[in-house]
């Protein structure tokens, strides 16, 4: 997850969870997502999402952090999850912000 210039990784504690989702809130930010194969050859794809998120209230960002989805998930959230209510519109394949694109590795292989 990147935020301007800044890379998301997964948050340290609530209050570094807090300052993330207050970053996104009302903002465009892209998720990144890579996938190496190392078959025969190597072959690298790259797919940039853009995401634009709602503008949280504070009380609902309380809420969130209350449930602890945020932990372990880079900017602080789960888009499959409770968190997914934030989000206002995807340019690109949710699969991709999820984690490994599933299609395009099982599509890959195939060939």
């Amino acid at each position: 997850v990147t935020f301007q210039d800044e890379m998301l990784g997964k948050p340290k504690d609530r209050e570094d969870a807090k300052r993330m989702l207050n970053m996104l809130s009302n903002n465009k930010q892209v998720v990144i997502t890579a996938v190496c194969i190392i078959k025969d050859q190597q072959s690298t794809t790259l797919q940039m999402q853009q995401l634009y998120i709602k503008n949280y209230l504070d009380q609902r960002i309380k809420n969130y952090l209350d449930t602890n989805e945020w932990q372990g998930k880079a900017g602080a959230y789960a888009i499959q999850g409770v968190a997914s209510k934030f989000v206002e519109k995807i340019d690109g394949d949710l699969e991709n912000v999820i984690g490994m694109p599933m299609y395009k590795v099982i599509k890959y292989l195939e060939a």
